[in-house]
């Protein structure tokens, strides 16, 4: 808990409580709608804290902290080296109630694509 009390705040939060796909315009996420496979790891020095129904991330690295919602939670979750893109839409389809009119394959994307840019996650090579 110490560690994020000093922790700096970083530009913006991560997960804000805004609609992912709002969330992607703003950072540049690839908005193609195609399954892109890969599989995904968290980088182990992040250290994550409970923040009610948020996770705080703090990556001591960029000395930066990051707010994760419920679905971007268990997005993360799931990067854990032995599930792939694919894996990941699958149980968030069966585990969370659909949104009419969002596609779920590319909110994933969006998701992965921002954690993998503020290098939360890394892609392996597979």
């Amino acid at each position: 808990m110490m560690v994020l009390e000093t922790a700096k705040r970083a530009d913006f939060d991560l997960f804000p409580l805004m609609p992912i796909k709002e969330l992607a315009t703003k950072s540049g996420a690839n908005l193609a709608p195609e399954l892109v496979e890969g599989v995904w790891r968290r980088r182990p020095e992040v250290i994550c804290q409970p923040a009610g129904e948020e996770m705080l991330l703090y990556d001591p690295v960029a000395d930066a902290v990051h707010v994760l919602n419920c679905t971007a939670l268990a997005v993360w979750e799931l990067c854990d080296g032995q599930h792939t893109t694919g894996d990941i839409v699958a149980y968030l389809r069966t585990h969370f109630a659909g949104t009419p009119g969002r596609n779920l394959i590319q909110d994933v994307q969006d998701v992965l694509h921002i954690l993998e840019r503020e290098y939360l996650i890394v892609q392996l090579n597979t």
